[in-house]
């Protein structure tokens, strides 16, 4: 983790775990594109190579990624992207705490963004009732 003035690395683990359901939600709901965004985004944030983000959660139990993706895999996308959305207001929230507002801010409107991805995929699956 990078350990430079501007860094509450206290707060980094939480930051990382918000990145965790962002990336392996948009990954394991095929939305491929969006996950690359979310690794690129939080990678940015954290000032690290985008391999280490994604090699971080390469070394997690083989088990907890199983469990992780079947869980993803059983709920409705709009459901899941609601949670990305969550996630990413998580990490402005933690941003703020730490005096880092800008990015804080940033963070909440990518959580709208993805609100609005969630709405629009909830109508989707309503239209198909």
């Amino acid at each position: 983790m990078p350990s430079s003035s501007n860094h509450d690395t206290w707060k980094e683990e939480e930051i990382l775990d918000n990145f965790k359901q962002g990336f392996v939600r948009f990954y394991y709901k095929g939305f491929r594109a969006e996950a690359s965004e979310v690794c690129q985004i939080y990678s940015n944030l954290l000032e690290l190579p985008q391999e280490t983000l994604t090699d971080h959660f390469k070394n997690e139990d083989e088990a907890e990624w199983a469990r992780l993706k079947k869980r993803i895999q059983s709920k409705k996308t709009s459901e899941s992207v609601w949670t990305i959305s969550r996630s990413f207001s998580d990490t402005a929230e933690v941003l703020i705490q730490c005096g880092r507002h800008e990015e804080g801010k940033q963070f909440y409107v990518y959580a709208k963004h993805v609100q609005k991805l969630a709405e629009a995929l909830y109508a989707e699956e309503e239209n198909r009732k």
